[in-house]
This record gives structure tokens, C-alpha cells and sequence, in this order.
């Protein structure tokens, strides 16, 4: 795979851990890793989006959600949300750039989720521009939760 050294584009693959949307080495993200403390959080994995290399090749550009498989990844991702004590309100048909909302009534925590959905246990996850610009934008609230095995078993 190769990487660019544009800004972030239309038609992302995740690959990686994300802080800034500006090219960065190994080094520095390990860094800023090292540099982070968590506090009360359980830390599920890091991602990187980078511009998908082949972006304008038609089988990228021909990229069609899958209504079943978004059905299952967000009953997964509210139930799991649920089960956190959380309010949970399903806001994805409202194009905000983001499908869940989800609050902790008690610390006050804001999460904007983006839910992906994979039919299997990897694949390729697209941000379209709307998801990508509020993810830049809200940063300090923005999750993306990536529900993988939809059609079989589904895993958060």
C-alpha cells in the first residue's frame, strides 16, 4: 500500500492510529502514544485514515453500502452502548456524519459514532466526506465503531 502526503480526500481506507490528519512517521505517532494517558477508558484499537490508494478505480468508486449489514452493526453497536448505561439515540438518517449519538448521563461524556459494518472479518472501511469532516471537526467526541462478521457472528 502506498501513502500520500495530500490531506485527507474523499474515499478513505482505515489502516491505522489516528491524531492528526496531516502525514506523520511511525515515530511520531508512537511518540504521541506514549505521550497519552487514559483515564477510566478502555482503549479498543487506533486507527490511521489515509486516502485510498486506488480511490478512482471503479471496484472503490462501485463501493455500495449493504442495508443488512449496516442493520447489524448498528443493533449491535446501540446494544452495546445500551449495555454501558448510556442514552443512546439513533441519528443516522439524519446525514449529521455520524449514526449514533450516545451520552453518560452521570460524567456527561458525549460520543459521535460513525458505525461501519463488514460482512466478514476484514474488509475495506470508506469515511465519505460528510463522516470525514465531522470526524476533523469533533474529534474529541468521534468514534467509529467497525462491526466486523455481520453475516455470521457479529464482533465489535
Amino acid at each position: 500500500m502506498t501513502t500520500s502526503s495530500s490531506p485527507i480526500s474523499e474515499g478513505c481506507i482505515v489502516v491505522g492510529p489516528v491524531f492528526t490528519t496531516e502525514p506523520m512517521s511511525v515515530e511520531t505517532v508512537r511518540a504521541r502514544e506514549r505521550s497519552l494517558t487514559l483515564q477510566a477508558a478502555e482503549r479498543i484499537a487506533s486507527i490511521l485514515i489515509l486516502p485510498h490508494p486506488e480511490r478512482e478505480a471503479l471496484d472503490v468508486r462501485g463501493m455500495r453500502p449493504n442495508p443488512e449489514t449496516e442493520a447489524t452493526a448498528m443493533r449491535v453497536v446501540i446494544e452495546y452502548e445500551k449495555a454501558q448505561g448510556r442514552q443512546v439515540y439513533d441519528v443516522h438518517e439524519k446525514n449529521l456524519g455520524y449514526d449514533v449519538t450516545s451520552l453518560d448521563s452521570n460524567s456527561g461524556e458525549l460520543q459521535l459514532i460513525e458505525v461501519k459494518g463488514l460482512a466478514e472479518s476484514t474488509g475495506t472501511i470508506l469515511l465519505t466526506p460528510n463522516e470525514r469532516c465531522v470526524a476533523e471537526d469533533q474529534r474529541d467526541f468521534y468514534w467509529l465503531h467497525v462491526v466486523t462478521n455481520c453475516v455470521l457472528k457479529p464482533t465489535q
